[in-house]
This record gives structure tokens, C-alpha cells and sequence, in this order.
């Protein structure tokens, strides 16, 4: 039975506005034992029994190990899988996702269907700081976090504050007018929050959902697998493994390019000690490696002679997914014209609810 090992990069947890940790990176991989031995035999030495990127991109030496290492994977290169997620751009996703979904549902609006979701975050991410100015972004985003995680009379009245002085603020009329469903919804805040669970901002659950759904098209049979120590898939561990249930019915959810299969196909979440396993040694690296590029890259700050190579070293070429915001908006520049489907967030809050009964 195959394996899959995971480890994660730039987890800040629910702290999505980390300055020094924007983006979050999930690296997997079904490589043996023997196979990641063979690729960190270009990293390790004898003073060194483990590969870990921190320590080794503190000197020249070491950054230089990391390029030969990630030049080494190219052979497997369909057997590498990353996830990246622009926490920051991940903030307006929840926004979305949260409020203007819910406002949209109950008038009959399914927000999913055509990537209209995704459309509406790249909108609200370009044009909110443009027409509002980047202070009132920046604290409106502050305090949506901090509802989402307190659930308190006063952090949500922080919220609508801040969302009523960035309405204020708005110097566009049509734009203004697209923040109102989020300004409407504070009579039935309350009700929307208890459907967010404590780690509902933190990006680790629906990566580690998207990596498990890819392995298990790929190998079209049940897998093993192994994480390195993550506080968030333990405090959701039932959870995951209600959607790896064999007794869940067989259902594809979601809609074109963003569909999936449920139960997922992985044998439950099993957790592993990097040092004394090769196989989360190689996804650390990877993980690592490529969080530091993103890191970078969401930053601006690609003037940096490291950063060039580890793009030389095509760092993008393992990418599975990419919650990243762009200028795209319509469902053909988006990929996401695929016609009817099943509503996943519908169906996996049906499940959920008749779990817990």
C-alpha cells in the first residue's frame, strides 16, 4: 500500500497577517524510504544526520546543497505535490466564504457555482484597498480574524466598526455598493460564526484535504499517511476521518475544475518524527524551500541571489494548488465554466451535522 508524507512551512496557525510568515506552503510526496534517502545524500553530511532547511540556509554551502537537491528532483517531479496559500489573500477568501456566501445563499444565490466566490475575492482584494484606502483594509481584515477567533459581543462589534469606517472611507460609489451584504449581515452574525470552528482560518485543514483528494485519483486505491507534528490536523483529526469514512456514500462534490471525491482515500492521519524519517526530511525540504520563495515572492522581495536560483531550480514545478489572488474574474479566465455539480460546502455541513447528532 502506497505512503504519503507530509510537512507544512510558514504555519502561523489562525494568525493569517503574519509579516514574517505570509504564505503557507503543504508539500507531499509517495517517495520510498530508499528513494528519499537517494535525494538527501546531496544535502546530508557527516556532521548532519538530519536535512533541514533552516540550518542549512544559513551559510553558502548550504544554499547551495538545497539547489543540487531540488535540480535531484526533477525525476520525480509527479510525485511532489505543493499547496500554496496567500494568507493575506486567504483573509478576503473567509470573508467571502463566510458572510457574502451565506447573505448570497439566502437569496437563492449559490456563490460556488461558476467560481463566482473566487471572482468576488479577487475583486474585494484589488479594488478594497485601491478605493479604501490600505489603513482601513488592513484593519478591517484585523478584526475579521479576530471575530472569527473570539466570537465575542466586542470583537464583533470591532468588526462592523471598522467595516462601517471602511464603507465611510470609500471613494467609489459602485465599489462602496458591493460592501453592503457584509454591512447587512451583523443581524445574523452570530448564527454565521457557529458554523466556523476554532481552526477555521487556519490554512493547514482544507491543504491537507486537497492533497489527500489528489492522492486518492492518483492511486484509485487507499493510502497510508504519515504527517510531521501539526497541531491543527490533531485538533481535527475526527473531523478529517469522517470524510475518509469507507461508510460515507460515495459522492463527487464541487463543480469543474474544483471537484472532488468523497470519502477521501486516505487510511486516517498517523504522525512521524522528521529526524528519524528520510520521507519527512525530503517534503520539510520541499515545504521549506518553497515557502521561503513564496514568502518572497508576496513580498516583493525578489532581489535576492538565493531566491533567483530556487526559481532557476523551478521550485513551481511541484505545485498542485494555488489560492493566490489575481485580476481574473470571469469564469472563463478562471477556469471554472464547468457547468452543474454538488455544492461541497453544502454536503460536507450536511455530514457534519448528522455526525454530531
Amino acid at each position: 500500500m502506497s505512503l504519503v508524507a507530509f510537512d507544512e512551512s510558514g504555519n502561523t496557525g489562525v494568525d493569517l497577517l503574519n509579516q514574517q510568515q505570509r504564505v503557507f506552503v503543504l508539500a507531499s510526496s509517495d517517495l520510498s524510504t530508499r528513494e528519499s534517502e537517494e535525494l538527501l545524500s546531496v544535502v546530508l553530511t557527516h556532521q548532519a544526520s538530519e536535512a533541514k532547511f533552516s540550518k542549512l540556509k544559513k551559510s553558502v554551502a548550504g544554499r547551495r546543497r538545497i539547489i543540487k537537491f531540488l535540480k535531484s528532483t526533477a525525476k520525480f517531479a509527479d510525485r511532489i505535490k505543493t499547496s500554496f496559500f496567500h494568507k493575506e489573500y486567504m483573509v478576503v477568501t473567509k470573508i467571502v466564504d463566510l458572510i457574502i456566501e451565506t447573505m448570497a445563499y439566502r437569496d437563492g444565490i449559490d456563490l460556488y457555482k461558476d467560481g463566482a466566490n473566487i471572482a468576488t475575492a479577487n475583486m474585494h482584494y484589488y479594488c478594497m484597498s485601491t478605493y479604501c484606502g490600505n489603513e482601513r483594509t488592513r484593519e478591517m481584515y484585523e478584526k475579521f480574524v479576530e471575530m472569527v477567533r473570539f466570537q465575542s459581543i466586542s470583537s464583533i462589534n470591532n468588526f462592523f466598526y471598522a467595516m462601517r469606517q471602511l464603507h465611510g472611507s470609500c471613494i467609489d460609489k459602485s465599489y462602496r455598493d458591493s460592501l453592503t451584504p457584509i454591512l447587512a449581515s451583523k443581524e445574523i452574525i452570530q448564527e454565521i460564526l457557529e458554523s466556523s470552528g476554532k481552526n477555521y482560518l487556519d490554512p493547514a485543514i482544507p491543504a491537507f484535504f486537497q492533497h489527500c483528494a489528489h492522492w486518492g485519483d492518483k492511486f484509485e486505491e487507499h493510502f497510508d499517511v504519515l504527517h510531521d507534528d501539526s497541531k491543527p490536523l490533531f485538533q481535527e483529526k475526527e473531523t478529517l476521518e469522517l470524510f475518509m469514512s469507507k461508510d460515507l456514500t460515495h459522492q463527487i462534490v464541487g463543480y469543474d475544475r474544483r471537484k472532488y471525491g468523497l470519502p477521501l482515500k486516505a487510511n486516517g492521519v498517523f504522525f512521524g518524527n522528521s529526524k528519524k524519517d528520510s520521507r519527512l526530511q525530503v517534503v520539510d525540504l520541499v515545504a521549506s524551500s518553497s515557502g521561503y520563495w513564496a514568502h518572497r515572492t508576496a513580498a516583493g522581495e525578489t532581489d535576492n541571489d538565493f531566491y533567483n536560483d530556487l526559481e532557476g531550480a523551478g521550485i513551481q514545478k511541484f505545485a498542485l494548488n494555488l489560492l493566490w489572488p489575481t485580476p481574473k474574474v470571469t469564469p472563463e479566465e478562471l477556469g471554472t465554466d464547468g457547468g452543474y455539480g454538488v455544492n461541497a460546502a453544502d454536503y460536507m455541513t450536511e455530514q457534519l451535522a448528522k455526525h454530531r447528532k
